[in-house]
Order: C-alpha cells, then structure tokens, then sequence
C-alpha cells in the first residue's frame, strides 16, 4: 500500500482526472472560435494556451511528492514550453511566419511525428543505462530527467491534437479521428502517469537528481553515519 500512496496520492490523481475534460472543453471552445470567425491570431493563442495548460498539469502530476526543489519550478516552465514549442514546426514547414500559411497545410509537420516522442524515450532509457552502470551517478541525470519531459509533453500534445486530425508517422495516417473527440482525450493521462510509475521504479523517490551529470545529490537515506569519537566507540 505504501508504494500505491507514493505512486498516486491523491493529488495526483485529481490532476490525471483533470486532464480529459480539459482536453474536450478546449477543443470544444476552439470550434465555437471557428465557429463565430474568431480571428486566426486568438484561436492560435488560445489553441497555445489550452496546451500550455495540459503540459503543466501533466508534468506537476508527474513531480508531486519528489521534493527536488528548484528542479521543480525548472521543470514546469519547460513543460510548457515544450508544450507550447511542439507547434513552431508548422511555421518550419510552411518556411513562413504567416499564420494563413502555417495552419493550412495538407500533410502533418515533422514535430507531429507519431514517432517523436518514442525516440525521446529511447534516448532518456539509453542515457539512464548509462548513468547506472556509471559509478559516479547513483540516480537519474538532469538530462534524462529532461528527455523524460519531452516525452510526456509532446505525448500529451499529439494526443489532443490527434482527436482532430489523427496520428500519424511521416505521411502515413495510422489512426484517424472518428469523431470530433473520439477517445484520443482519455489516454492522455497514462502518459504522465508512466512516467511517474518510471521514475518510482528508478528510485527518484528516494534519491536526488545527478547534479550537471558529475556529483550525486545523496538523499539523507543514502548519506553516510557520522563519524563516532573514540568515547562512544568504547561505550
């Protein structure tokens, strides 16, 4: 039951049970924008906005209960940055800064990739790998912490934007929307929370980040006994 607590205290699971809801009511508000011929600008910002949102309610969800400090204001403004940034790759494609150009385009841009956010996840398993087998680091680096990151912001970033136009890989449309919000809205959750599940089994929980990849941030469970005069030795 203890590792249950850890892994899904209560908190975080209003913020899971957050997400679904959010991700249909943004959508929802988003038609109604096309709807009454909101300007591009507002539903592009407002379409930002509702990513932005989700990205820092995932990644909040994923950190709860960790205790790594500074590590933790770091970690939400790069969350939704990264989930605000997935989208610069519409104006990449279109090699344009023009919202008309960027938002009308027939095949999905290259950050849309299906494919993405996996390979961020084989790299952050790579870059673990290695930290274990490394004497020097006893936990997981700042840089797979990061890697992580990305994985389940853009994760959560393709899955709403799926329930619109689907996933794909490269040109190849795997699973289309069958409906405006099809299911694509509730398996947004499992992604941040088999991140967490990830990083419990990593020992996060217990032990703090690797501090630039060189010197170990010991939690007071891992730091050593203090040294014993010669008094209590003898007692």
């Amino acid at each position: 039951m203890a590792g249950r607590r850890t892994l899904l205290p209560f908190p975080v699971f209003g913020l899971l049970l957050m997400l679904p809801p959010l991700t249909i009511l943004g959508d929802y508000l988003l038609f109604r924008l096309s709807d009454n011929d909101a300007p591009l600008t507002v539903k592009a910002l407002f379409d930002s906005s509702v990513h932005a949102l989700l990205g820092l309610i995932s990644w909040t969800a994923v950190l709860y209960g960790l205790g790594l400090g500074r590590t933790v204001g770091l970690g939400l403004l790069f969350a939704v940055f990264s989930s605000v940034a997935v989208d610069m790759d519409h104006f990449i494609k279109a090699k344009s800064f023009h919202l008309e150009d960027a938002l009308h385009m027939v095949s999905p841009p290259p950050f849309h990739d299906s494919l993405l956010p996996f390979l961020m996840f084989a790299v952050a398993m790579v870059d673990i790998s290695y930290s274990a087998n490394n004497k020097k680091h006893q936990s997981i680096s700042q840089r797979s912490l990061y890697l992580l990151q990305l994985f389940t912001t853009v994760s959560v970033h393709l899955f709403r934007d799926a329930a619109r136009r689907g996933l794909s890989i490269g040109y190849v449309l795997l699973m289309p929307p069958r409906s405006p919000f099809g299911l694509f809205p509730f398996f947004i959750p499992l992604f941040p929370l088999f991140t967490r599940y990830l990083l419990s089994k990593i020992g996060i929980f217990e032990q703090q980040l690797v501090k630039n990849d060189r010197e170990p941030l010991q939690s007071i469970r891992t730091l050593p006994p203090p040294e014993m005069d010669e008094e209590e030795r003898l007692q």
